[in-house]
């Protein structure tokens, strides 16, 4: 059973996807050309149909047809927690489709095991851009404990390297230029290109030490450390973040987030924020349609950077573990279990919305066994991660075609797939719930 509460938007329960064994670690919705294209004039935009990728902290990675609710593909992809899951070579603009086609149909995943691979998921062809077909056959069974992954095919991998996972940083690429923790050093950066045709990687920059930057800039880093700490600076690398082609972030054990500019080859600091220490930062999302950055920590705070902004706001409850928005609209994970979704405004203030929470089956019982079997319960149903679509704006009497076929054989399911606003919601029991959230 599924609580809502809500003070403005509504939001409906669609479904729920079961096939993870071990806590979902990562939600992607991954999108594949349609057959329909929205007429805008003389321009038809291709549309893109959502599926989603989700990960687990076993290693496995599902993905999820939403017309049937059922695998498209299951297989096992890292031994070991999955850190990063990301589509490559779509992005988004004002709600259209942007592609890199080198890239496109790619899937990257990091996991524990200290790989990073890059998945070929499906092909497609660029003169027929609402044509796909998958890559490779895979298995659409669900994995039963007790079963060997040997039995489960792959997607063909299109590159692979070792990643330093002596914490839980995630990766993050964009045009094909790699953020990761520093190979030897976790409070360090290293900075790589993948040239994903000629299968090559080369390492641009090496152990980036951020101290050592801004030292050499005169930046105070305000790091208040006492003499005894000193050695400690930042600690390790939390997360990391692309912002545009020349600029990321990077959130630190300290609380620091630190924006860097990547310029005719060099590194620098551009700003900085300590408004989190020392709590540790736990999640670190870009939203590019506000271009605002957000971060969280173990705190009771989140800090919203817009240009030279960076404004603090106080919560009700501790640890936001994932944060994501869509519009206006920004969901948290916190760590009493509960999703939490507030909307903000051109100054950034935030407004509380409505929560979400699992709620257990009440077990009448005395016995300290029952209790603490209720307690771990509690646990597995609690939120882990969250994940938006994207909105693509078209009304349906602007729907063109593309296969050549008439529109009445277009089933309507399919079709509110493309208009439908979705939340994704992982919980610890494996458990992936589905909403539809009207803007």
């Amino acid at each position: 059973m599924l609580k809502l509460t809500s003070t403005g938007r509504v939001t409906n329960l669609n479904g729920t996807l079961r096939g993870h064994k071990d806590a979902v670690s990562g939600l992607q919705v991954f999108y594949v050309p349609s057959s329909l294209a929205a007429r805008s004039g003389e321009r038809e935009i291709q549309l893109m149909s959502p599926t989603l990728m989700s990960s687990d902290e076993s290693g496995w990675i599902y993905w999820w047809d939403l017309t049937s609710r059922r695998p498209l593909g299951v297989w096992k992809a890292h031994d070991g927690n999955v850190l990063t899951i990301k589509q490559l070579g779509l992005s988004w603009d004002q709600g259209s489709p942007v592609f890199d086609y080198s890239w496109f149909g790619k899937l990257l995943s990091h996991g524990k095991d200290g790989e990073l691979k890059l998945w070929d998921i499906f092909d497609f062809s660029i003169d027929a851009p609402h044509i796909f077909k998958p890559s490779s056959v895979l298995s659409r069974r669900i994995y039963t404990e007790g079963e060997s992954a040997a039995q489960w095919p792959t997607p063909p991998v299109a590159f692979q390297m070792p990643i330093n996972v002596m914490n839980f940083s995630n990766v993050d690429i964009r045009n094909g230029i790699l953020l990761a923790p520093g190979t030897q050093d976790s409070a360090k950066l290293d900075i790589y290109r993948i040239d994903i045709e000629s299968n090559d990687l080369k390492r641009l920059f090496k152990a980036i030490d951020p101290l050592e930057l801004a030292e050499n800039n005169l930046i105070d880093l305000n790091l208040h450390v006492s003499p005894e700490n000193s050695s400690r600076g930042l600690g390790i690398v939390m997360k990391l973040v692309w912002l545009d082609n020349e600029k990321f972030a990077v959130g630190f054990e300290s609380g620091h987030v630190i924006t860097f500019a990547l310029k005719d080859d060099k590194v620098g600091i551009l700003d900085f924020d300590s408004q989190h220490y020392p709590n540790p930062i736990l999640a670190l999302y870009y939203d590019h349609n506000n271009h605002k950055l957000i971060s969280t920590s173990s705190a009771d705070k989140i800090v919203i950077h817009y240009q030279d902004q960076h404004k603090a706001f106080k919560l009700k409850h501790k640890g936001v573990a994932d944060v994501k928005t869509m519009g206006n609209l920004v969901g948290m994970v916190t760590w009493d279990g509960y999703s939490r979704f507030y909307s903000y405004d051109d100054e950034s203030v935030l407004q509380f919305q409505f929560k979400l929470h699992k709620m257990v089956p009440s077990i009448a019982a005395t016995n300290s066994t029952v209790d603490i079997a209720e307690n771990v319960g509690d646990l597995q149903q609690r939120a882990s991660v969250l994940a938006f679509s994207h909105s693509q704006a078209f009304s349906r009497s602007a729907l063109v075609h593309t296969n050549g076929m008439g529109k009445n054989i277009v089933r309507r399911r399919d079709e509110m797939n493309l208009v439908n606003s979705y939340l994704f919601i992982g919980y610890k029991d494996g458990r992936i719930a589905i909403y539809t959230v009207n803007e």
